[in-house]
């Protein structure tokens, strides 16, 4: 199902169980930086259920302390494999104040979560 001009609601579903928890006003901001960014943002990980989230924990992955804004539905990971695409999406998604970044090896993680701490950007070591 078509959510904005350029995401569909299979794009953030739970990549293990396919819920689609994903906030629609959260998508509509992501629909703008997308737009103003006039490349493509693709999505690689969306909502998250409790399950998916365990799983990565167990795996050793890092994950938010707590119930994760995956998990509410207020984040997403996006895809960005080189410099000139980290630094668009991050001036776009920051135009659109969004104000909480990850930066990976190949992607940018991007969060609303406003039970969480604002205006900070962090780095996943895996």
């Amino acid at each position: 199902m078509r959510l904005t001009k350029n995401f569909t609601s299979e794009e953030f579903e739970c990549n293990c169980c396919k819920t689609d928890g994903i906030k629609k006003d959260f998508v509509e901001r992501l629909q703008q930086a997308r737009t103003n960014a006039r490349i493509s943002f693709k999505i690689t990980s969306g909502y998250r259920c409790t399950n998916k989230q365990k799983l990565l924990k167990e795996h050793g992955y890092e994950t938010a302390k707590g119930v994760s804004p995956h998990e509410k539905g207020v984040a997403v990971d996006i895809l960005a494999t080189t410099g000139r695409e980290r630094h668009t999406i991050l001036s776009t998604l920051m135009a659109e104040k969004f104000n909480r970044f990850g930066i990976g090896s190949n992607f940018i993680h991007v969060d609303a979560d406003e039970d969480r701490s604002p205006n900070v950007i962090w780095h996943y070591k895996r």
